[in-house]
């Protein structure tokens, strides 16, 4: 009777750790959201990837055709570039200065220089070099942008003629000559002044000298005559 006691004893044991038609909870690592690369691809409403996509699809709306009209409209309405023409043909798109047969020999110190072989989208500024040479220093308009000679700075490419730069590179030199005579006029002016300064320092001193002689004269006795020795 003891042993089948014992017996049932175990049974029911083993039976509590099962639970009834083998259903139990999930392990663990079972719970949590499902891995990402389950979501993004291929479904007909993927977030990604389908047909009615966020970036992807036909109707994305950085890859379909959605993002064409939305680049059309943010334009002119056409899609075109506010710049009028054909970039390469029209105007120069070059993305850093080229190489070209200019040189800052001759040139004017301080010059600006639009440059023909680069349809004038580049230019060369030419700078002292502290030995009697010139140095080139170059830059790049942006594109759709040239170098307008004559009024020396960067200017919409329809509003110059490139092969009109190098017969105004005499601005340069108009420039110059007014560069100094603007300096000679300052020298003048500074020289003026300090001459004025000179003039009122030794008239000063003069003063002084003066003031200094009386001040002397009276220590030694000397003054105004007394009104009793006067005739």
């Amino acid at each position: 009777m003891k042993v089948f006691i014992v017996l049932t004893a175990v049974f029911g044991l083993a039976l509590s750790d099962k639970p009834l038609g083998g259903y139990g909870a999930p392990p663990l690592s079972t719970y949590g959201a499902q891995p990402l690369g389950e979501y993004v691809s291929g479904g007909a409403g993927g977030a990604l990837g389908g047909a009615d996509g966020t970036l992807g699809g036909s109707v994305g709306a950085l890859g379909g055709e959605s993002a064409g009209n939305a680049a059309s409209a943010s334009g002119n309405g056409e899609g075109e570039s506010p710049i009028p023409g054909v970039p390469g043909e029209d105007y120069p798109i070059y993305n850093e200065v080229p190489e070209t047969s200019f040189s800052c020999e001759g040139q004017v110190e301080g010059g600006y220089y639009a440059d023909p072989e680069a349809e004038c989208q580049a230019f060369h500024v030419c700078i002292a070099d502290g030995e009697g040479s010139l140095l080139k220093a170059s830059a790049l308009c942006h594109n759709g942008t040239i170098f307008n000679q004559e009024i020396f700075s960067c200017d919409l490419w329809s509003n110059f003629n490139c092969a009109d730069a190098e017969g105004l590179y005499s601005k340069n030199e108009e420039l110059a000559a007014a560069r100094e005579e603007a300096s000679a006029a300052l020298a003048a002016a500074a020289s003026s002044s300090g001459a004025a300064g000179v003039d009122s320092a030794a008239s000063a001193t003069a003063d002084g000298s003066a003031s200094a002689a009386s001040a002397a004269a009276a220590a030694g006795g000397y003054g105004a005559p007394a009104p009793g020795d006067l005739p």
